[in-house]
């Protein structure tokens, strides 16, 4: 029995001494792995810390660019719209040019006439005057109000009346012969009187 106690005593003891090995292994591998998740948590940081730099440097890159892209833009436009100004104003000058240029032709001419008629700038003067006033008169006389035949009474002559009815009807009411009709369905062909010149 002392032997067979001795042998459970040396197992025991065999099997205390394998847990402990055990316990030594797995408490270095406890540390190499608290090193490894410690290296891999510094790592983790670093890229952390990376990502946030390239973001901001990225964000500050696309506001740069995002700033030259507008200035560009608004340096075009404000050069478009110089030479679309300085295009207006030698337009502009352009057409003063061109009207003073006729109104010195216009006094030439006018020069000219009155050197060749031997004519005198008051005695033009008082003849044009005069017939300004003879144009405006006339103008006054041969002005007539403006109105609508279609809201005159006119009667209106049929075709199928009997000739000597046709015969008491004046002339001008209907049509002669290889003319134009006078008048059709109580108006004037074209709607109002013509003025006669």
């Amino acid at each position: 029995m002392a032997w067979d106690r001795e042998r459970a005593n040396a197992a025991q003891l065999a099997a205390a001494k394998n847990l402990g090995n055990q316990a030594a292994s797995l408490k270095a591998r406890l540390q190499v792995v608290s090193k490894e998740r410690k290296s891999a948590l510094e790592q983790v940081s670093f890229l952390e810390a990376k990502i946030e730099s390239s973001a901001s440097k990225f964000a500050d890159d696309l506001c740069r660019s995002t700033y030259d892209a507008k200035k560009a833009l608004a340096d075009n436009y404000l050069d478009m719209l110089i030479s679309l100004k300085e295009k207006w104003e030698k337009k502009k000058a352009t057409a003063d040019c061109v009207v003073r240029l006729k109104e010195v032709m216009a006094n030439i001419d006018l020069l000219k006439e009155i050197m060749n008629n031997n004519l005198l700038a008051s005695n033009e003067l008082l003849r044009l005057r005069a017939k300004e006033v003879k144009l405006g008169s006339e103008l006054d006389v041969m002005a007539v109000s403006d109105f609508s035949v279609g809201k005159l009474d006119l009667p209106q002559i049929s075709e199928n009346l009997p000739e000597e009815f046709k015969a008491k009807v004046p002339s001008e009411w209907v049509n002669e012969p290889g003319g134009e009709t006078k008048c059709a369905g109580g108006q004037f062909e074209d709607g109002e009187f013509d003025a006669e010149e």
